[in-house]
């Protein structure tokens, strides 16, 4: 949630002795106001998931396509991941410490740690476009789904479900790095106190 600029700043800063804490305090709000958006885009998403996937699947009763009904489906089964994922920004978003060089780290580290957790969703999305692909694969085989539809689908679902994948552990990597070094500046804030 932040950067290693935020991180090699606020350790210069104090050590330094002259941290601007409202410069860091005005980072640390720039950094809720994109996790406040964030989760209206994901409520938003939820939203037009349960929609998209309702109307998917009266349209395959309807007689449209297979594909309908397999995008449907997959819609509304990921709809609960999707709330669970609204759930975790919105308790990222209640993340709060006091407005010291130190609380600042904690929150920022604390904001990190919430991210990291976050990209299961991000897993279990990129496995679900690998099911789609897959499904949409088998309903071909066995007769169910156009060529066109899954000369289309197909190699676009897998190719988002591997982008997706590499995303995600890429950032918990990124993540995980962000964490250690809040730790290690935090270390040394409380090494400094105590000398």
């Amino acid at each position: 949630m932040t950067n290693d600029s935020f991180l090699s700043d606020l350790g210069a800063d104090w050590r330094r002795q002259t941290a601007d804490l409202d410069r860091l305090r005005a980072r640390t709000e720039r950094q809720r106001r994109r996790t406040r958006l964030a989760l209206i885009a994901k409520a938003a998403g939820a939203a037009i998931a349960l929609l998209s996937g309702v109307w998917f699947v009266w349209l395959a009763f309807r007689g449209a396509p297979t594909v309908f009904a397999l995008a449907g489906i997959v819609l509304l089964v990921s709809l609960p991941l999707m709330l669970l994922e609204l759930a975790g920004t919105a308790r990222a978003l209640r993340v709060g410490h006091d407005d010291t060089p130190a609380g600042v780290l904690r929150r920022a580290r604390d904001q990190a740690v919430a991210a990291r957790q976050l990209l299961w969703a991000g897993r279990v999305a990129a496995l679900l476009m690998a099911a789609s692909a897959a499904g949409l694969a088998a309903l071909f085989v066995a007769g169910r789904a156009r060529t066109e539809d899954t000369l289309a689908f197909v190699p676009l679902w897998t190719l988002v479900a591997l982008g997706g994948w590499v995303w995600q552990a890429r950032r918990a990597r990124r993540l995980a790095a962000e964490i250690a070094r809040c730790d290690a500046l935090l270390a040394e804030l409380r090494e400094a106190g105590d000398t």
